[in-house]
């Protein structure tokens, strides 16, 4: 702190404050307001400007400023972020700031300021609802009739604030809206507006609008746009074009945009941060889009030779002989393919060089596993594949095998990385692990069905569904995930992983050294040795990263022995099914026609439309091509279902030709994955807690659930619980109830998000002015809870579900609920009819009380509610029953009162071997 401060704050403290000494006590606190201002804007000393913003807050608050007091807090979260401090820092200022708001300030520019900290900072932080909130509350001060004069920065600020969560939120038209209101406010107040622009032109191009995307490069005054831009602007407008005339193949259009791009980075200050070697890639692209292949290498050969290349990171290095590999590839130049393919592995790869191209590659080889190592093993199996389909030789077919095998192993590494990025796109996931599948199934078919084969093609299939959720949990930052698990722990993990990576490229560096190789070996040592433990007390997170070590084989043998076990895989041409039923075994790939897909989305939406009657020849149709042949009536059939496919009520299918319903003839219950585990909870726990938010009858018809009140108070008789309802019934109450108790059940409205299933919610009593976070739990908020549960249902209203075709919203709250420590769950997976919602649910706990199967009490309720509807064959359609499906462990939950029977039993039995042993004691004393 400065002697100029210390001096100030002296002489403040001399004063007494009152109104005579305001003017000067306000001109001190200005004074060192500004001098915070100037540590944090010109000098970047962050920390110092922070200290001296404490000193101006106090100030401010003494002179009861308010407006003052929310400009501090703004500046305290900027400095915070700018030390990259955590968001519980970096928000803390801005949420002090929010106590100061009084009538008299409510529609003030500095409070428009504060909100939109708060706004930038939760969106920054993917925290989207709250963002939204205080997004619009600005927008709110904004259109206020009194704010005439604010202040036009803050207008453009906010509205760009919220087009971009609306982006991150996948409603583009809505962003759109947003940006042009922007670039209304920016024309109308003199400002610069190229970033806008090019914001509006990326969305247009995000949301397939191809005639804005036209009239907006028609329209556009390139040269004054490119004039007022920076050079970051200039560089993605310039992409964006290309991308766009890459999609409507203009490909000259796009040449002479590369081209353009060139010229104003190779003209602009800043050249010497562009490598040539991108725009070389960027146009070898466009010629291989092009199938200009030998103008593609033509470009790219020369630069193998290159300084540039020499000078060159390893990955840029390995992009052009990539770009290369692909090109001669497409030309059935296989040798060419190969050599460079070699000359790219060799970049990352321990004595890639000196190896015949078809040995396989071991992961221990890899120095460094990035996303870069995934398209070089892709290419690798294309080659192989190719010749293999040319040629039919085992050789190519075997390599492309162990070569889709490593890439499986590099993806489970990639998954259990912590950085935040999702590393699989859908089509590269369904590629993958589609051809690989295609693979095995061609073995299975060639080795007479080979036990062997079917298990280890069963274990790949049944790892992607982890895999699918490591992709699907990278959407969301690491720092919000699994604070249930100790930090240090994580830390730990983290730190072993990237000392791993460190040594690995040391070792490829020098692997004669024999220091490097001990260390090397030390440090395997120590991560193994963590893992041990990990698994041991954090078995959930675990299980997730580094999956179940035990062969599936054993798993089944020993967890599902007496099912008829069902698993699919929904590829890009081909759902694979397998069937494990004792010793029979079925390993099939089923062509993915338009006709199958087509009578899936229509026996989805007739389900889910109570005056359609199109579900029984629809469902025949389905019955027949996926599941006809699996189906064992004398066995319960456990299902790992796939893609859309999680969205079908099974037992719901009506078999027109039995004139029956599936349900009728066999119970079916879900799983995760075969190898998911399951840890029961502790027999000591009985607590039963039921969650009604929304029985008000204040409320509206699109929020109240009438029977949601009958219903709890139904499943109280049944089990002994303790009922929380309506502003009792508020997620901070349910958090704290959630941990130790046998069964949780919450009856509310819910939100299936279909673009990011881990933004999925579950809705709450909102008792007061709350923020959206205290209101709705999201998916990926369950990742850091401590669960001890048998049985969470959740009979929840679903909205938006109309839009979720692909079923990700349900796998994914299945198994955050599985990692949170929930045995089972109970779900719907349409939006569910409230009266005929709750009877099903009360004959479903009437039935858990009688001991039965949670799959067999589901199954007795939907029918006990069949048999009372037989009078009205419109009440008997899936909509009103099928909707809910239960998932993960299927043992009975052993209720209080059968609890208390086995104390009672248990103490009659001690007494009677008490009272034996006391006469045998007597007995030979005699």
């Amino acid at each position: 702190m400065s002697l100029k401060t210390i001096i100030l704050i002296f002489g403040i403290l001399c004063y007494n404050f009152n109104s005579a000494q305001s003017n000067n006590q306000l001109k001190v606190a200005d004074s060192l307001y500004n001098d915070a201002i100037n540590l944090y804007s010109t000098q970047k000393k962050f920390k110092e400007a922070n200290l001296q913003l404490e000193i101006v807050d106090s100030l401010y608050q003494i002179l009861n400023l308010s407006k003052k007091v929310f400009l501090t807090k703004r500046l305290k979260s900027l400095c915070y972020k700018a030390h990259r401090s955590p968001f519980e820092v970096e928000i803390k200022p801005l949420n002090e700031g929010l106590k100061f708001v009084s009538k008299s300030n409510r529609n003030s520019s500095e409070l428009a300021m504060l909100y939109i900290g708060l706004s930038e900072t939760y969106n920054h932080h993917s925290q989207i609802d709250n963002a939204r909130h205080y997004g619009l509350k600005t927008l709110d001060i904004i259109n206020a009739k009194e704010n005439t004069n604010i202040n036009p920065d803050i207008i453009i600020a906010n509205l760009l604030i919220l087009s971009s969560i609306e982006k991150k939120s996948f409603n583009l038209d809505l962003e759109e809206l947003y940006l042009n209101k922007a670039l209304e406010a920016t024309a109308k107040y003199d400002k610069n507006n190229s970033r806008i622009k090019l914001e509006l032109f990326a969305n247009y191009l995000s949301n397939n609008k191809t005639g804005k995307v036209k009239e907006f490069l028609k329209n556009e005054n390139e040269n004054e746009f490119l004039n007022n831009a920076r050079l970051f602007v200039k560089f993605d407008y310039f992409l964006y074009k290309i991308v766009y005339y890459l999609g409507s193949k203009q490909f000259d259009l796009a040449l002479s945009s590369a081209n353009d791009l060139e010229e104003i980075v190779k003209t602009s200050p800043y050249k010497a941060h562009f490598s040539d070697l991108f725009f070389i890639q960027r146009k070898a692209d466009i010629y291989f889009e092009m199938k200009s292949y030998k103008e593609a290498i033509k470009i790219a050969e020369p630069a193998v030779n290159s300084k540039d290349l020499e000078m060159a990171q390893n990955e840029y290095r390995a992009g052009i002989f990539l770009t290369l590999t692909k090109n001669y590839l497409a030309l059935n130049n296989f040798e060419k393919a190969k050599e460079n393919l070699q000359e790219a592995f060799g970049l990352n790869y321990i004595n890639q060089k000196n190896k015949d191209f078809y040995d396989k590659i071991e992961v221990s080889e890899i120095v460094k596993v990035t996303g870069n190592t995934l398209l070089r093993l892709q290419l690798k199996a294309e080659i192989c594949l190719t010749e293999y389909k040319q040629t039919d030789k085992v050789k190519y077919f075997n390599a492309t095998i162990e070569t889709y095998e490593t890439l499986n192993e590099v993806i489970k590494i990639l998954g259990r990385k912590s950085n935040e990025d999702k590393f699989l796109t859908e089509d590269f996931f369904k590629d993958t692990y589609g051809n690989l599948l295609d693979l095995y199934h061609s073995q299975w078919q060639l080795n007479t069905k080979n036990d062997k084969i079917f298990y280890k093609a069963l274990n790949v299939c049944d790892e992607s569904k982890t895999i699918a959720v490591l992709n699907e949990i990278k959407a969301v930052k690491h720092s919000n995930l699994f604070k249930s698990v100790p930090k240090d722990l994580i830390d730990r993990e983290q730190g072993i992983q990237l000392k791993l990576d460190s040594i690995n490229r040391l070792y490829f560096a020098a692997k004669t050294n024999k220091i490097i190789a001990k260390s090397k070996d030390s440090l395997e040592t120590v991560f193994a040795n963590f893992k041990k433990d990990l698994k041991e007390n954090q078995p959930n997170y675990f299980q997730l990263r580094y999956g179940v070590e035990a062969p599936i084989k054993s798993v089944i043998e020993e967890k599902y022995s007496d099912y008829n076990i069902l698993q699919f895989f929904w590829g890009e041409k081909y759902i694979y099914v397998f069937n494990s039923n004792g010793e029979k075994k079925h390993f099939d790939k089923i062509v993915l026609s338009n006709e199958l897909n087509q009578d899936i989305d229509m026996l989805l939406r007739a389900f889910r439309d109570n005056q359609s009657e199109t579900y029984k020849e629809l469902g025949q149709n389905v019955y027949n091509k996926l599941f006809k042949k699996y189906i064992d009536p004398n066995k319960k059939t456990a299902v790992i279902l796939d893609d859309k496919l999680h969205l079908l009520p099974i037992e719901a299918i009506y078999i027109a030709d039995q004139k029956e319903y599936l349900l009728e003839q066999t119970s079916v219950l879900r799983l995760n994955s075969i190898k998911q585990g399951v840890i029961l909870p502790n027999d000591k726990v009985q607590g039963v807690k039921l969650f009604a938010p929304y029985t008000s009858e204040s409320l509206d018809d699109n929020q109240e659930l009438r029977m949601s009140l009958l219903e709890v108070n139904k499943i109280s008789e049944i089990f002994k619980s303790e009922i929380f309802l309506n502003e009792k019934a508020n997620k901070e109450e349910f958090l704290n109830q959630l941990a130790n108790n046998r069964i949780i059940h919450l009856a509310t409205h819910s939100f299936v998000d279909p673009n990011n299933p881990m933004k999925s919610k579950i809705y709450f009593n909102n008792y007061g002015n709350l923020q959206p976070s205290d209101v709705v739990l999201q998916i990926e908020e369950l990742y850091n809870l401590n669960l001890n549960t048998d049985l969470v249902t959740l009979s929840a209203c679903q909205t938006g579900i109309g839009k979720e075709i692909k079923g990700k919203g349900v796998m994914s709250l299945s198994n955050a609920l599985s990692f949170a420590g929930v045995s089972s769950t109970v779900m719907s997976l349409w939006k569910v009819p409230d009266k005929e919602t709750s009877q099903v649910i009360v004959s479903f706990y009437e039935h858990l009380n009688k001991g039965e199967f949670k799959d067999e009490a589901l199954r007795n309720a939907k029918l006990d509610y069949l048999k009372s509807v037989d009078d009205d064959p419109i009440l008997k359609h899936p909509y009103y029953w099928a909707g809910f499906v239960v998932s993960g462990d299927m043992s009975p939950i052993r209720s209080n009162k059968n609890a208390a029977l086995w104390i009672v039993l248990g103490s009659l039995i001690a007494m009677l071997i008490a009272f034996r042993l006391y006469r045998n004691r007597k007995k030979n004393a005699a």
